[in-house]
């Protein structure tokens, strides 16, 4: 089994006829869904990370999937290529397939817990009920989550901030956009007191 299953932009296989689940053959004589399934290992309660090569080392994740949202997935990857949806990217150069991690996370002693060896010590999560962890709900919109932007750029820590803040103002449940907002100008004006040599924690007019 194979760690990742990786397609060339322009060899993804057409999402219209075919086979019964609506993708066509690939080259080896499976159907889109099968082959990633067989070479990954997957199972029917794993996920999915769809990533973007833009460029020989770097990897921007899309989005996660279930395995049963497979042909999902398979639509919105196969847009990638069609200059009229907003999904099409002229620096990706390929589409990699992983196993997602998103479903176990590492050991910690809770009710229920079964103490097991420590190569063992894994739990799963039921993700319909909480995958705020993994993928903010608040984030889901946007085609590359703001961490992924952030880290990618090697973004300083107020800049990083104020993308957190403002892309998520009026989206996070519980938080009220002119808070978000709020923080987002203070990481502002902490930058502009540095650069103008005063104290960062200095309030502003």
């Amino acid at each position: 089994m194979k760690q990742s299953k990786s397609y060339a932009i322009n060899e993804i296989p057409s999402v219209s006829g075919g086979t019964p689940n609506g993708s066509k053959l690939t080259n080896k004589g499976k159907d889109f869904r099968e082959e990633i399934i067989t070479e990954l290992g997957l199972e029917n309660k794993d996920f999915i990370s769809v990533y973007k090569r833009i460029r020989r080392n770097t990897l921007l994740k899309i989005k996660d999937f279930s395995v049963e949202h497979i042909i999902q997935m398979h639509l919105l990857v196969y847009n990638m290529r069609n200059k009229s949806t907003n999904y099409y990217d002229p620096n990706t150069e390929t589409i990699v397939f992983k196993k997602s991690e998103r479903n176990v996370l590492p050991f910690k002693s809770s009710k229920g817990a079964t103490k097991v060896k420590k190569k063992e010590m894994k739990i799963e999560v039921n993700l319909e009920e909480d995958n705020s962890i993994v993928q903010p709900s608040h984030y889901e919109r946007y085609e590359i989550e703001p961490i992924n932007f952030i880290m990618i750029n090697d973004l300083p820590f107020y800049a990083g901030n104020v993308i957190k803040y403002v892309t998520r103002a009026g989206y996070k449940e519980g938080v009220s956009e002119e808070r978000d907002l709020q923080k987002a100008r203070r990481y502002i004006d902490m930058r502009l007191n540095q650069l103008e040599g005063k104290n960062p924690n200095a309030l502003r007019d």
